[in-house]
């Protein structure tokens, strides 16, 4: 899909909507992808602190970007692999250029 842009939106009472750009990769297969995100989000919460429902309340919009973003790499490095492979914090944390 050359010229196509997809990203990530998130709504927030407080932020309102935030969105991300997804990185650019070579999609091999895309079971997982949305596992592989909706756990990444998660995981980001937790790690920044904010998994609590008053705490959830409370993110700003670069929290939710940085949530986003993070989420969206590890769907990015899922896409680029055979099967349900989500990648490992320590590929997740490196990617970059390669991504894009």
């Amino acid at each position: 899909m050359p010229g196509d842009v997809f990203e990530a939106r998130a709504w927030h009472r407080l932020a309102g909507a935030v969105e991300v750009e997804a990185p650019r990769v070579k999609i091999v297969d895309t079971i997982g992808t949305g596992d592989s995100f909706q756990a990444a989000l998660l995981f980001m919460l937790r790690m920044m602190d904010c998994i609590d429902a008053d705490l959830l309340a409370r993110l700003y919009a670069g929290q939710i970007r940085r949530a986003l973003a993070f989420a969206t790499k590890c769907a990015a490095i899922t896409c680029t692999r055979q099967g349900a492979d989500p990648p490992r914090f320590a590929e997740v944390d490196g990617a970059g250029s390669e991504l894009s």
